[in-house]
């Protein structure tokens, strides 16, 4: 083989366009969009080296460096102070960093950089969004409804408060499974707590001729919404008095009674006939 020939070979073996040689990849860096207030939050970076050897892992946040792995170090780990990071080292490595108590200033970009030894010196990065919230502490609540209404009532009116979270938290009814449009529903003004948390509440008022009262049961629901995280939801059930519902609602009670009396009781009943032929 010519001088030429194994030169040209011999770069491409380096570059990775031969096979037999396994470059770096960072296969996965995992981040959490969002992170509850005060939690621990762990990262995690996943690489495969190839045939190299490592030489480094660096963690940035908002491209400020807080966490250094150099396995050829000692000690191998090097940790820089950066608001908003409370790095709990006995639980970080090459592979992992975890914060704790996280706060609004650990919201940022996180990176993780991967790098390795000579010959080769490559480098691979990820990087990966994070927003601290405060998660609402309580699901929302709805006052002010009564259990019954009679079909002479113009509305059905009440009052739902969120939990405390931070943002504040967007508050919005439903109504037989419906979204209630805006001027059904008044939004107040978000109420501030201590910690730097906030609820709200919105008011319902619904007209009553505007529902199908057949069934005469109207499902009011109440959703609390923060960011992106899962709503909250709190179902409240009204029923409606009205001669067509009242009917409806005991024969569905007789059907329920009969359906279950006769199955499960009918010595009794039988007696209870028979006594009264006689």
């Amino acid at each position: 083989m010519s001088a030429a020939l194994w030169i040209i070979i011999s770069v491409l073996f380096s570059a990775g366009f031969l096979p037999g040689r396994r470059c770096l990849n960072l296969t996965e860096l995992t981040v959490p969009l969002h992170a509850n207030l005060g939690e621990t939050v762990t990262l995690y970076c996943h690489f495969d080296l190839g045939r190299a050897t490592l030489y480094s892992v660096k963690w940035y946040k908002n491209e400020d460096e807080f966490y250094r792995y150099m396995p050829d170090n000692d000690p191998k780990t090097h940790v820089f102070s950066l608001p908003g990071i409370r790095l709990d080292v006995s639980a970080s490595n090459m592979s992992q960093v975890t914060l704790t108590q996280v706060g609004y200033t650990s919201s940022g970009t996180y990176r993780c950089e991967v790098s390795t030894e000579a010959p080769n010196f490559e480098t691979s990065l990820q990087s990966k969004n994070m927003t601290v919230l405060a998660y609402p502490d309580s699901p929302p609540q709805i006052t002010g409804i009564q259990d019954t209404y009679s079909i002479t009532d113009e509305h059905i009116a009440g009052n739902c408060t969120s939990g405390r979270s931070n943002p504040a938290p967007v508050v919005s009814w439903y109504v037989n499974g419906v979204k209630a449009r805006s001027y059904y529903t008044t939004e107040g003004p978000k109420i501030e707590h201590d910690g730097g948390l906030y609820s709200r509440s919105t008011s319902l008022k619904y007209p009553l001729n505007r529902l199908n009262l057949d069934s005469g049961l109207v499902y009011l629901n109440c959703t609390s919404s923060v960011g992106a995280l899962p709503s909250q939801s709190t179902l409240f059930t009204v029923r409606v008095s009205s001669p067509s519902a009242n009917q409806k609602l005991a024969q569905q009670g007789l059907h329920n009674s009969v359906a279950g009396g006769c199955l499960n009781h009918w010595p009794l009943l039988l007696v209870t006939c028979l006594a009264a032929l006689s």
